[in-house]
């Protein structure tokens, strides 16, 4: 349990420190983000929705006034954090010329993200001295900036939808029989964290479950594949397979956070690890819409299929 606790803590650490550096980072460049930030607000306001359906359904609508004083602080930053990880994920996504939200942004009549600019990647741990940049373009006013070569052609819009679908079902379902065909290999049991979660005979699928199922995909998408594995990338731009780095170091940071879900503890990050580098390349081909349908089709399949494999 201490070794649990430790990487609970490593885990929420690493998450506040790019939490406020994200932040200083939206500030320093608000000009430029200022375009986007309705999709992040929108991506706020689900996120709260979805912790008032979870408040509900476990019957915790009634509360004392000192309660919801704390659960409104809770919202507030839970909101303000899903804003600007989805804001700063955009940001990045545009220095390496990917669509982060192809389906959305034009209905919401932003701009498509730019061709490949100037810009040096931001370090939202320690911003550069640059106040703010210009809406056009992510090039910082009062900097002297040498223009690299085109990173990449700008990923375009869906044309083919048999295989954008078939993309998401291949990673949904996919990592739902690789998970149990691990399962039946390894035999796993409950990890101390389902434990304290499931109740014995309970059924395994309630609207209460559907709904935190599906508000770990939303939220977790946000998180690493928009937010972290874009930061990585735009840091790692001019390193060879940068890319790819980025999404491998997301995806063991992901599977670090679900630690203590199985018994013994390696079966879930063979599980989980894999998902999280299929996830990044749906991610880099089809953005974050499909990275989150994705994701719920196999939290909610996988919690019909896999949980009878280590509930015995």
């Amino acid at each position: 349990m201490n070794s649990l606790t430790g990487l609970a803590t490593i885990y929420v650490l690493v998450l506040l420190v790019f939490t406020l550096g994200f932040l200083v980072n939206w500030y320093r460049n608000r000009a430029t983000i200022s375009v986007y930030k309705r999709i992040g607000f929108w991506a706020g306001i689900i996120f709260v929705i979805f912790e008032l359906l979870t408040l509900a359904l476990t019957g915790g609508m009634f509360l004392a006034p000192t309660t919801v004083l704390i659960l409104v602080a809770a919202l507030g930053w839970g909101m303000l954090q899903k804003w600007g990880f989805v804001n700063n994920g955009i940001f990045f996504s545009n220095q390496l010329s990917i669509r982060s939200f192809p389906l959305i942004a034009p209905r919401l009549g932003l701009p498509p993200a730019p061709a490949p600019v100037a810009t040096p990647a931001v370090d939202p741990i320690t911003p550069p001295a640059v106040t703010e940049s210009t809406p056009e373009a992510d090039t910082p006013i009062g900097s002297e900036v040498v223009l690299p070569e085109p990173i990449a052609s700008l990923a375009p819009l869906p044309t083919n939808w048999t295989r954008y679908w078939l993309n998401i079902l291949g990673v949904g379902v996919g990592a739902v029989v690789y998970s149990a065909v691990l399962f039946l290999i390894t035999q796993p049991r409950p990890g101390l964290i389902v434990q304290d979660l499931i109740s014995p005979g309970a059924p395994i699928m309630t609207p209460l479950t559907v709904v935190i199922l599906l508000e770990f995909a939303f939220v977790e998408e946000l998180i690493f594949r928009l937010g972290i594995q874009n930061y990585l990338g735009a840091k790692l731009i001019n390193k060879r397979y940068g890319y790819a780095i980025a999404v491998t170091l997301t995806a063991a940071l992901w599977a670090m956070a679900h630690v203590g879900s199985l018994d013994p503890d390696w079966i879930k990050l063979a599980q989980i690890f894999p998902l999280g580098l299929a996830l990044g390349w749906l991610y880099r081909r089809q953005g974050t819409e499909s990275t989150i349908m994705a994701h719920a089709l196999f939290n909610l399949i996988g919690g019909l299929v896999l949980s009878p494999l280590y509930l015995r």
